[in-house]
């Protein structure tokens, strides 16, 4: 367990200095088109998410380099972006070859044709940007990454408290690093946010534990997972609350002729925060909640493709009515 304290210590003390740093060069996220607070906060405490892992991976004698070579440099585009923002090319570069050193850590480059490759960029790559779209309300990305990182920790090799092996799985020192994360966020006026830095880091690492877990690279995690050979799209689920509601929030801005790539304030998450003026809290609980509950079940049970098209439809159906029904209100309120 002391190796653990330490390792705890180490990112709660790499956490205090960058917040303090921050203030200092002014690394605030001053509210825009797209935010749903109305003061100046740090930006980029998810900084923490990055440095967790590479103290973790060189704890382990750099265990995962090529995956890690590429969390360095995409954290290092993003916390760049985070200080003055770039161009989306030079961010979509750094996300293809950050990528492809994700495919080359699994052995994808060989496994799989051409075809599955190309598309599992496009996938990925969407994926970690609406991870970062997502993040716009205190708690929301540290809640839903606690939603998965807790579910997969139950499946630790010989337990979750293994005294100095306890670090021998990136799942409890990514836990350590959102939870620390967390008290300075989980707020009702956050301390911080986690920042570009911090979103696409760690939509990156669910990313890649997913993908392990997948191809059957678990047990190069420290997991034992229960076998679901020919079942391992099911998996795809564990970013289902958030894939809904960024695949149909890009449709509606199509559907209303807007610039998809321009900010804007059209998640339901947003509505729900800004138009309904629920607590940013109770919306971020009820959405790791959400898929907490699903996450448990996929890991829990074989998933029919019927069942696959069920759970989807049913949040699809969900975000519809919740939706609409927020727009209607307020256009109601705004007549009358």
């Amino acid at each position: 367990m002391m190796h653990a304290f330490i390792f705890i210590a180490l990112l709660a003390m790499a956490e205090w200095i960058y917040l303090r740093i921050a203030d200092k060069l002014d690394i605030i996220d001053k509210p825009n088109l797209r935010s749903s607070h109305s003061i100046p906060v740090v930006r980029g405490g998810g900084i923490i998410f990055p440095i967790s892992w590479l103290l973790y991976s060189i704890w382990n004698g750099m265990a995962f380099p090529w995956f890690t070579a590429g969390l360095l440099l995409i954290s290092t585009i993003s916390f760049l972006d985070d200080m003055r923002p770039l161009s989306a090319s030079k961010r979509f570069l750094a996300h293809l070859v950050s990528f492809a050193l994700f495919f080359t850590e699994i052995g994808l480059w060989t496994a799989w044709p051409w075809w599955l490759l190309l598309l599992a960029f496009i996938l990925c790559i969407g994926a970690i940007n609406a991870f970062n779209f997502m993040d716009g309300i205190n708690g929301i990305t540290g809640m839903y990454a606690l939603a998965t990182f807790i579910p997969i920790a139950h499946f630790i090799d010989g337990g979750i408290v293994k005294g100095a092996q306890s670090l021998a799985s990136p799942i409890l020192p990514m836990l350590y690093a959102i939870l620390i994360f967390g008290f300075y966020n989980f707020r009702k006026r956050a301390r911080c946010f986690a920042g570009d830095v911090g979103s696409i880091s760690l939509g990156f690492i669910l990313i890649f534990i997913l993908m392990m877990i997948m191809t059957g690279h678990d047990r190069d995690l420290g997991l034992r997972i229960p076998d679901a050979s020919g079942q391992e799209w099911k998996y795809i689920l564990f970013f289902s609350v958030y894939g809904v509601d960024s695949v149909l929030t890009i449709l509606q801005r199509i559907y209303q002729k807007e610039n998809i790539f321009e900010a804007h304030r059209k998640h339901l998450y947003q509505y729900m925060a800004n138009e309904s003026g629920i607590p940013h809290l109770y919306i971020s609980m009820a959405y790791a909640l959400i898929q907490f509950g699903i996450n448990m079940y996929v890991i829990a049970n074989p998933i029919s493709q019927i069942g696959f098209l069920f759970i989807i439809t049913t949040q699809v159906i969900a975000y519809a009515i919740l939706k609409y029904g927020i727009i209607r209100k307020v256009s109601m309120t705004t007549q009358e």
